[in-house]
């Protein structure tokens, strides 16, 4: 005859002590997140301005699209200029800053291309990140 099943013991885990691996791992990621946060934060901040300033341009540009080719290009140069003036205002110091204006019947876009550098607070390496922040949109004549 088989013997009736006995209850299971119960089982005794041990508790993790306050201050072990993970908590370490997790204390010290957290920490250098951080500081390579604070180093780069400004690029980021920069470069989300950048991108504002395009799109507030973008309107001028498609309807500079509408008019004749003539017009066009001078309302385009004059607009390329001021572009340029208000994205080296908001902090890109860069020599080759390009602005890249692409109109055709069916889209118009804006494009900054521009290097910045920066320094690991602490840490005397410096970095280069090349940002391309663009916005586009559909050059279709709206009919009412």
């Amino acid at each position: 005859m088989i013997a009736p099943p006995r209850p299971r013991e119960k089982v005794q885990y041990q508790k993790p002590r306050r201050l072990n691996v993970v908590s370490v791992t997790l204390a010290i990621s957290l920490a250098i997140f951080c500081w390579v946060g604070v180093s780069v934060w400004p690029l980021l901040l920069i470069r989300s301005n950048v991108k504002t300033a395009l799109a507030d341009a973008l309107p001028r540009v498609w309807k500079l699209n509408l008019r004749t080719e003539a017009q066009a290009r001078a309302g385009l140069h004059k607009l390329r200029r001021e572009t340029m003036e208000i994205i080296r205002k908001l902090g890109v110091e860069d020599d080759d800053l390009d602005l890249i204006i692409d109109r055709s019947k069916e889209r118009v876009s804006l494009r900054a291309t521009y290097s910045m550098s920066t320094e690991l607070r602490g840490w005397s390496r410096t970095f280069t990140f090349n940002f391309s922040p663009s916005v586009e949109t559909d050059a279709a004549r709206v009919e009412w």
